[in-house]
């Protein structure tokens, strides 16, 4: 299997939880907006990692 753009896709994944977590936050939903902030923190951590190690 080819992996070499696991990162890339992670990266984005994580930038577009950012932004549905701050949507989120715009509509007054306190709760999915710290849910998706979470996971944006977590999957822009993975995606670093992921980067450092190749």
């Amino acid at each position: 299997m080819d992996f070499k753009f696991q990162p890339y896709m992670m990266l984005f994944l994580s930038l577009t939880m950012l932004v549905m977590g701050l949507r989120e936050f715009k509509k007054g939903n306190k709760g999915s907006g710290v849910l998706g902030i979470v996971a944006f923190s977590f999957c822009f951590f993975v995606s670093i990692k992921i980067f450092l190690l190749n």
